[in-house]
């Protein structure tokens, strides 16, 4: 195998780590609540930054890049919450559809 073709190999079990990742706290989180048969609403910006590991050593995060402050604020200390609102933009769009190609 060419550095390329191991790289693209590198590349594709992670993508597929993610989608893994992204599926198995989907099923937890979405659980009802005691005595409910109701699943509950997940967050999938909340479920999408925990199942792909966070920010990177760049402060990025994968699928999104040096966009994240559009989807994720800072909040003041070293961690970050999410934001409330929902940007109309092409690269959430973006976002949006990737992470339904994940969860299929």
């Amino acid at each position: 195998m060419s550095q390329t073709e191991d790289k693209m190999e590198t590349i594709k079990k992670s993508k597929e780590k993610k989608k893994e990742n992204i599926k198995t706290l989907r099923a937890e989180r979405s659980k009802p609540v005691d005595g409910s048969s109701v699943p509950q609403p997940v967050d999938d910006l909340m479920l999408y930054y925990d199942a792909i590991g966070g920010r990177n050593k760049r402060n990025r995060i994968y699928g999104i890049g040096s966009s994240v402050d559009i989807f994720y604020e800072p909040n003041g200390n070293t961690s970050y919450h999410f934001s409330s609102l929902e940007p109309n933009t092409q690269k959430y769009q973006k976002m949006e559809n990737e992470l339904q190609e994940m969860k299929d």
